[in-house]
């Protein structure tokens, strides 16, 4: 009795889970014939097998009962594995998973979610980004269609081009947003950041000075402009402004991990080994749970 108890439960649950999975499409023009007959939109699901978080983000959100009554009634779904889909994931821009966007029944892109929520807030971050009249699609034709002058449509506009990395749209949004309102702090911290991309850091220097003018308080600043000096290889540029935020911002606990831990990183890419050794030191004796981290430094040192 007890077997056949199981072996029902056990059933019962995989039928369960294979009728959330089978809401989720594998074909790209299947789903769109599907939008286009039943006058939906569509949620592309871009994942890989090497994405923890894209099995989390499935697993969690994508197959429980809550996200497949919210999406059955306006939404066609499809599940896409990236590393199967170049063309498409070229085409539509795709840099980091788990991406999901959400498209028109003619496979044009209304907005996108990247990376992990819990399920309520992913289901509430979903629903705006598909009826917002401040998603990526509504905004382009907002100002296709009118004459707006609206520092915060550009801006916003602005931000989503630079997710999708179109950093000449981008640039020319951030900057008609500070042409409408000179003192719009995070416009120039983005024409700083695109200022790296560019591989001009005497002009990120400047916009992120002029960004510093305007929001005086914001340590963030300091921090976009030191992790995009590194992340684009100026190495010793992004040591000096690590150093500079050590030295006059009151930083939390982790923060200070991460700016330490990247001022080794910094030491590593500059082959300044003595030093490296000795910040790695350093961070041991203050945190101790660095340890894992600084072993793993420690090794590739010695390589």
């Amino acid at each position: 009795m007890k077997k056949f108890i199981l072996t029902i439960t056990i059933l019962m649950l995989c039928i369960t889970f294979n009728s959330y999975s089978s809401e989720w499409n594998t074909s790209f023009s299947k789903s769109l014939r599907i939008a286009q007959q039943e006058n939906k939109m569509i949620i592309l699901d871009f994942y890989t097998n090497w994405c923890g978080w894209c099995v989390k983000l499935y697993d969690e959100v994508f197959t429980k009962s809550k996200f497949i009554n919210f999406a059955k009634n306006d939404f066609v779904l499809l599940k896409l594995n990236a590393d199967k889909y170049p063309k498409l994931v070229e085409h539509y821009r795709i840099y980091s998973y788990p991406t999901v966007l959400i498209l028109n029944n003619k496979g044009v892109e209304i907005d996108r979610v990247s990376g992990y929520l819990a399920e309520d807030n992913y289901i509430k971050y979903l629903n705006e980004k598909a009826y917002s009249i401040g998603n990526f699609y509504n905004l382009k034709r907002i100002l296709k269609e009118t004459n707006n002058e609206n520092r915060h449509v550009f801006f916003k506009l602005g931000e989503a081009y630079y997710e999708r990395r179109l950093y000449n749209d981008a640039y020319k949004c951030f900057l008609k947003s500070i042409d409408l309102d000179p003192n719009y702090g995070d416009s120039y911290v983005y024409l700083g950041n695109l200022s790296y991309i560019d591989k001009n850091p005497e002009k990120a220097d400047y916009y992120y000075e002029l960004a510093r003018k305007n929001v005086p308080s914001n340590k963030n600043i300091d921090l976009e402009k030191a992790m995009n000096a590194y992340y684009n290889k100026y190495f010793a540029r992004s040591l000096s402004c690590f150093d500079d935020i050590l030295k006059n911002n009151n930083l939390s606990e982790n923060e200070t991990k991460n700016i330490k831990y990247y001022r080794i990183l910094c030491n590593i890419n500059l082959n300044n080994n003595v030093q490296t050794l000795k910040l790695i030191e350093e961070l041991e004796n203050e945190f101790a749970d660095m340890k894992p981290y600084t072993k793993i430094l420690r090794e590739n040192l010695k390589k």
